[in-house]
């Protein structure tokens, strides 16, 4: 039998030594039938000499073995590994047609090898039109069979990974190896084999009737290794629990461009469970997810969620001793203010009630003391007031307003409790707001008209103004109090004065307006207090 390190390596028909400083690069048909032709794999080697050009330290040698003529998948297969084992490789990078190689893939793999047998990277696919995307759900980190099998196996193993040449040709001479998701799975059966976040080839995209077919074969596996493993699905819940999926694929989505539209991933790959939050200002805080929070959604997936807005938002809140937040949605801001400024007093006003449940769980659960979350939407005045809903399924809804839409007919209508800010403070049940957060998705007039002797004492505002908004009534109702007005571009992270109050352009990128009675000065020191800014006045 083959082995690697030197050592020597017997069958019935030859003795070679296999050498850890070659490897060979195995190309083999993925079908159950056909074989992998000259022409079809002509692209993936020109990949594969690309690479190793580009590094050809990473091994003493690399040999591209190309698969020969035989009558089946497992035939082609042992072939190709005899091959390698004549050319004394004691690596196998296992390719199909369907692989383009990265440019690293040699460099990345080497600096793993040795301290397992086998080594999968992440699965990127590559479109018709060039794009690249994560294959999802995907889990990029795992060293057992075990973690595996809880995920869809088309979506964890394919080609393009490293292998011990001994450890392949063990798999292939003992046990029948049908097809692509056989050979992985016996080699995770039997070796020592581990996933990590590298990305080693591109995956050209596969036949429709190939991929429906090879996608039945790979869930019968599935299933049964599960049944062997005596592992039930719920398995999934308690690894995305513990969030081995969304790091990781995060920090994968920011590194590959064009890959994440975080609507698309979630759908693709549902997560439910608490997601740890760190990339803000003070201390790290807990969200709750059911694969329905966009607020969530986006920092899982992307890293971030208004990054020039959140900023400003912390920024604004650390020397202000009270804070309202209009329109909550789940809770994101309060909670930003409140770990920015642990002195503050913040409450949140957020009608609807799946996402207030969601908002107070979120509360209860970082134990925020100084965060107090209210059932109601800031009108101009206290009472009932129907909440139209526009959109219903899986997300919790950010766009339900307590005014209609022009062209619009709502799923739903709720009846929810209405306050007038001013009649709170009169009443003594608030004291005056330095800080407001207003998103009330077209209800802003509603909103600052039961407001007018709060904006008299000039907090900042951190208003949403969609496309379309009334923009010219909202600065007739602001600029007696001395307000100016910045748009906040959170794909330039800036912050630019307009002069005029202006709509959004219809961008997620330009959905907020800084409303404020500073200076520019004030605004800068403000901003730039703590060192270079992540968002800047322009």
């Amino acid at each position: 039998m083959p082995l690697v390190d030197g050592q020597q390596a017997k069958t019935e028909t030859f003795d070679v030594t296999l050498n850890p400083n070659v490897c060979g690069v195995v190309i083999v048909s993925e079908e159950n039938h056909g074989l992998t032709s000259a022409e079809s794999s002509k692209e993936t080697i020109q990949s594969i000499r690309a690479a190793i050009e580009r590094h050809p330290e990473a091994f003493h040698r690399i040999e591209i073995i190309a698969a020969p003529m035989a009558n089946s998948f497992q035939e082609s297969l042992f072939e190709s590994v005899i091959d390698a084992c004549k050319a004394e490789c004691g690596w196998v990078l296992v390719a199909t047609p369907r692989c383009l190689v990265h440019q690293d893939a040699f460099t990345r793999g080497r600096q793993q090898l040795g301290k397992v047998d086998g080594l999968w990277g992440t699965l990127i696919d590559l479109s018709v039109n060039g794009a690249l995307s994560l294959r999802a759900p995907q889990v990029p980190t795992a060293t057992s069979l075990e973690e595996l099998v809880l995920y869809p196996w088309e979506c964890c193993l394919d080609a393009g990974f490293f292998i011990r040449t001994d450890k392949i040709f063990e798999v292939v001479t003992s046990s029948p190896i049908k097809d692509l998701s056989s050979l992985c799975l016996e080699l995770w059966k039997q070796a020592r084999c581990q996933k990590l976040p590298l990305q080693f080839v591109n995956l050209k995209p596969q036949a429709d009737h190939v991929r429906h077919a090879t996608r039945g074969i790979i869930a019968q596996h599935q299933m049964r290794y599960r049944r062997e493993l005596g592992i039930v699905d719920g398995g999934l819940a308690l690894m995305h629990k513990r969030n081995l999926l969304t790091s990781k694929m995060q920090e994968l989505a920011r590194q590959t461009p064009d890959t994440v539209n975080y609507f698309a991933a979630s759908r693709q790959a549902p997560w439910c469970g608490y997601h740890e939050v760190t990339q803000f200002e003070g201390q790290p805080f807990i969200l709750y997810s059911h694969n329905d929070d966009l607020c969530t959604l986006s920092l899982q997936w992307t890293g971030e969620y208004e990054p020039a807005s959140t900023y400003l938002w912390q920024r604004l809140a650390r020397n202000a001793k009270f804070v309202l937040d209009i329109g909550a949605y789940t809770g994101l801001y309060s909670i930003l203010a409140a770990r920015a400024n642990p002195t503050c007093k913040v409450v949140g006003f957020e009608p609807l009630s799946r996402n207030y449940a969601r908002f107070l769980q979120n509360v209860q659960l970082n134990q925020l003391g100084n965060v107090s979350a209210v059932r109601a939407a800031a009108g101009r005045q206290n009472g009932q007031i129907g909440l139209s809903i526009y959109s219903h399924g899986d997300f919790l809804t950010s766009g339900a307003s307590i005014v209609s839409t022009a062209g619009r007919q709502p799923v739903d209508v709720e009846t929810v409790p209405m306050t007038s800010i001013d009649q709170l403070i009169q009443s003594n049940k608030l004291p005056f707001p330095e800080l407001i957060k207003i998103d009330a998705e077209g209800a802003e007039i509603e909103v600052l008209s039961g407001m007018t002797q709060t904006l008299s004492h000039r907090p900042d505002l951190l208003m949403e103004c969609l496309f379309g908004a009334d923009c010219t009534t909202l600065e007739n109702m602001l600029k007696p109090f001395g307000y100016q007005f910045y748009a906040v571009d959170e794909a330039r992270q800036e912050i630019k004065p307009t002069g005029t109050l202006t709509a959004s352009s219809g961008s997620l990128h330009d959905l907020n307006r800084l409303i404020t009675t500073r200076s520019h000065e004030q605004l800068m020191s403000q901003l730039t207090q703590a060192g270079a800014p992540v968002a800047r006045v322009a």
